[in-house]
């Protein structure tokens, strides 16, 4: 059984500076981290440990400049789930940090102090085992090198009394990681169409006015 309190957690929230990391793969803004992940050779969660109710991912990385906000999403697929962001350490550039995004079930209360609040999302795809999760990280300025091989992600349940229980073999399967370029927002996307068009648009109108084309 893995057992953690609000103390650890803390400790291991971005805050917590950890050796720099001899091979990492730049992420910058405009950028996502993102961390494929299922459950597909995960074991139940033991019932005697009540339901799944918070999940996290997390990654370690050296500063090379200040990151203003640290943002993590969460997806089943295409559908996203929670956001959760903090702008903890963002104005600096000293030192290795622990990244970890927290996320909750609905009614879940769990203090994370000055890295609070937790993100909120939807657990039925966690505990019935059929998240297509995927988690995209992103930071809004500067650049951090980050150790992919460090990305993880874990499952747990919120005791009463603050702490919270999980078991190794429980938790999820990570099949991929990689840092890609962010995807344009849909009126992004529409208003590059749109400009695209009218280009187009005004470089045929030139052409029709210029008579024939020679190639020579």
């Amino acid at each position: 059984m893995l057992k953690v309190g609000r103390a650890v957690i803390l400790a291991c929230a971005v805050g917590a500076v950890l050796a720099p990391r001899a091979s990492a793969d730049p992420l910058l803004p405009g950028q996502v981290l993102r961390v494929d992940f299922d459950f597909a050779t995960a074991a139940p969660f033991p019932p005697n440990f009540g339901v799944p109710d918070m999940l996290w991912g997390e990654f370690t990385a050296t500063r090379q400049a200040p990151f203003g906000t640290f943002t993590a999403q969460l997806f089943n697929g295409s559908e996203l789930l929670g956001t959760y962001r903090t702008s903890v350490n963002g104005d600096t550039s000293v030192g290795g940090l622990r990244f970890l995004s927290v996320f909750l079930a609905p009614g879940t209360a769990f203090d994370l102090g000055v890295f609070g609040p937790a993100g909120t999302a939807d657990f039925s795809s966690v505990r019935n085992r059929s998240l297509d999760g995927r988690f995209e990280f992103s930071i809004t300025s500067g650049l951090i090198d980050v150790n992919l091989n460090s990305a993880d992600v874990l499952l747990w349940h919120v005791l009463p009394n603050g702490t919270a229980v999980g078991n190794v073999s429980s938790h999820p399967r990570i099949t991929n990681v990689a840092i890609v370029d962010s995807a344009p927002e849909p009126a992004s996307l529409l208003l590059f169409g749109s400009g695209a068009a009218i280009a187009a648009w005004r470089s045929r109108a030139r052409l029709r006015g210029r008579g024939p084309i020679i190639a020579r």
